[in-house]
């Protein structure tokens, strides 16, 4: 007996037991149908059944396993045609009903080939979204292509610039968003009770901005590099990093330091400028009824409000000598503004403050005094406009000493290690008023000295506040 395939002869099993062959009315393992059938449908020939399959065909055992393989193939691909049809029905279906989620994660799993172009698409969105970005009249007023400077740091929300970012990149924003939430805390950007995902978020899409343009957005790597440079970190450290895009490199570095430090004076001399415009407008026919009985008021007038002598000019010789007296006495260790050294060797102080009395800019007494009403009305006014402005309490200055030890790499007889010898200064305002205080003393102006300790110390209440703050 032979193969009906390959008309190869069987072999004998052992013991007479019967032959090494499989009967074309059995079943294939890759299937229920029969062998039978199974090449019906691949040949297209039509076999005779037969009631005993005793009485048929059969086929050896390499023929049965080629058949196997076979009809596995072909099950596989009538599955793999019927699937695929069925893929793309379900995409175009979901167009027609408007479910563009479903026909776009639909597509994105459908082939290999729908996969890569769906991402190159991604991919070309995000470049022109970035693109669009930095070439665009809006991305000057970006956060994060601003500079570093006190005001912008001061300005700068991790809010506005991820709002800003989300309206220009969506598709980055998104992609961010995605990558670093879950759906639960999707919304608030907040990651279990107290991690805040904002800054994380606005940190790598601030890298990336950097790396497509390394000059315009490098707000944030270069306030990480002045962060990093007072932290002490060493100037190779910060080479390396810089390589990375997380920072700039170590010169750069040194430049925006210097740009910040520039002024940062600003706040001090905006308050020293605010407490001389006071003083400048103040009015001055008020202060002169003072300047009699109070000579110090002569000097803080001279001292503050620039050409005074032009505007008020010291009493002539004839009048009472008691009054230069008093301002001898006071004179001691202050100069006033505009009073110099005489010229001549045996001039004396009482020399210096006297003055002709035919000078035409000495002011009369206070009978020879007469104004009229426009001019009292003037004064009036102009009392009432610097009432209405509130006057500054004044600052106070402190001072310190700052050392630093630099070390020398390669040390030598003109390198050599140095300390250098630093001063840090700053100013406070203060809580207690200062400045505009009354020259005359009444019955609500005391002395310090008069003073009850108490009044020279915190009181408890006020230690909880201060703590609280």
């Amino acid at each position: 007996m032979s193969c009906a395939n390959c008309n190869k002869v069987f072999i004998e099993k052992p013991n007479n037991s019967g032959y090494y062959r499989y009967s074309l009315e059995n079943s294939l393992p890759c299937g229920d149908e029969s062998a039978r059938n199974i090449l019906v449908n691949i040949t297209g020939s039509q076999l005779t059944p037969v009631p005993n399959k005793r009485q048929g065909q059969f086929l050896c055992p390499e023929c049965w396993s080629k058949l196997n393989d076979t009809a596995k193939y072909q099950k596989a691909k009538r599955k793999s045609s019927k699937s695929l049809f069925t893929k793309w029905d379900h995409i175009i279906t979901a167009i027609r009903a408007r479910q563009y989620r479903r026909a776009i994660k639909g597509l994105y799993g459908a082939t290999k080939g729908s996969k890569r172009s769906f991402i190159e698409v991604t991919k070309d969105i995000v470049r022109k979204e970035i693109s669009e970005l930095l070439h665009s009249d809006t991305g000057n007023s970006f956060p994060l292509f601003q500079k570093v400077n006190i005001p912008n740091l001061e300005s700068f929300s991790w809010d506005e610039a991820l709002t800003k970012l989300q309206y220009s990149c969506p598709l980055l924003y998104n992609a961010l968003k995605g990558a670093m939430t879950t759906k639960q805390c999707e919304n608030s950007l907040v990651k279990g009770k107290y991690v805040n995902l904002k800054p994380k978020i606005g940190t790598v899409a601030a890298l990336i901005l950097h790396s497509k343009a390394p000059r315009k957005a490098s707000f944030l790597p270069t306030l990480f590099s002045i962060q990093f440079w007072r932290g002490g970190l060493k100037r190779k450290l910060i080479k390396q990093l810089a390589h990375t895009g997380i920072c700039k490199g170590y010169d750069t570095t040194l430049a925006a330091v210097d740009n910040i430090s520039s002024d940062f004076d600003s706040a001090a001399v905006v308050c020293k400028e605010k407490i001389e415009g006071q003083f400048r407008n103040a009015p001055i026919a008020e202060l002169l009824q003072h300047e009699a009985a109070n000579p110090d008021l002569r000097i803080a007038m001279a001292a503050t409000m620039q050409n005074i002598e032009d505007e008020i000019v010291e009493p002539s010789s004839s009048t009472e000598n008691t009054k230069n007296d008093n301002l001898d006495d006071n004179l001691d260790d202050t100069i006033p503004y505009g009073l110099g050294e005489s010229d001549s060797d045996d001039g004396g102080d009482h020399e210096i403050l006297e003055e002709s009395s035919d000078d035409s800019n000495v002011i009369p007494s206070d009978e020879d005094l007469s104004l009229s009403d426009e001019d009292i009305a003037e004064i009036e006014s102009g009392h009432e406009e610097v009432e209405q402005e509130i006057a500054h309490p004044g600052f106070t200055m402190c001072w310190d000493n700052v050392g630093k030890k630099v070390t020398t790499r390669n040390p030598s007889e003109d390198k050599k290690n140095v300390y250098l010898n630093m001063a840090l200064g700053y100013i406070g305002v203060n809580r207690v008023q200062t400045t505009h205080l009354d020259w005359e003393v009444n019955g609500e102006l005391k002395k310090a000295v008069n003073l009850s300790p108490v009044f020279l110390f915190p009181t408890l209440k006020t230690l909880k506040i201060w703590k609280i703050e």
